[in-house]
């Protein structure tokens, strides 16, 4: 995501107002969702309080993520990356979403952006290694099949 496409947040007073009464922080998950050829990576924005820990938090974007993101091509790379994202307690956006205005498309501060997209290549990077390394082992799984199973065809 580039610092021009902003996030959009549907409920971000109600956000402002929690995290103002509250304490807390505005917290981003990332969630995936595929079908045949399409997948959408969207941004799930959730106020964390300051001692819950922000892992369970993104539990729902998640499961969704689990259920539907596989199924596209993008869709495994991208479904292990929000798995991995959302394991690590997702990013906390509270600066720039504390900034914003109710209704428009928030686009973050530089230090959120580039908190965002330090947290993506950490997350991209496992999931490309759990990818190859799958590819790896089915590729090994499916010669050892042939070698041990030849067929027949005479």
């Amino acid at each position: 995501m580039s610092a021009s496409q902003g996030i959009r947040v549907d409920n971000l007073d109600k956000l402002q107002k929690m995290v103002a009464s509250n304490n807390g922080r505005l917290v981003a998950y990332t969630m995936v969702v595929s079908c045949i050829f399409i997948s959408a990576r969207n941004y799930h924005i959730k106020w964390v309080s300051s001692e819950k820990y922000s892992v369970s938090s993104g539990f729902p974007a998640t499961i969704v993520s689990i259920l539907l993101g596989w199924w596209s091509p993008y869709g495994p790379y991208w479904t292990l990356s929000g798995i991995i994202w959302n394991f690590r307690g997702g990013v906390d956006i509270t600066n720039s979403l504390m900034k914003a205005s109710p209704g428009c498309p928030v686009v973050l501060d530089y230090s959120d952006q580039s908190a965002l997209n330090d947290f993506q290549t950490r997350a991209n990077k496992p999931a490309l290694i759990i990818l190859c390394s799958s590819l790896i082992i089915l590729v090994g799984l499916i010669t050892l099949w042939l070698i041990q199973f030849p067929s027949n065809t005479t």
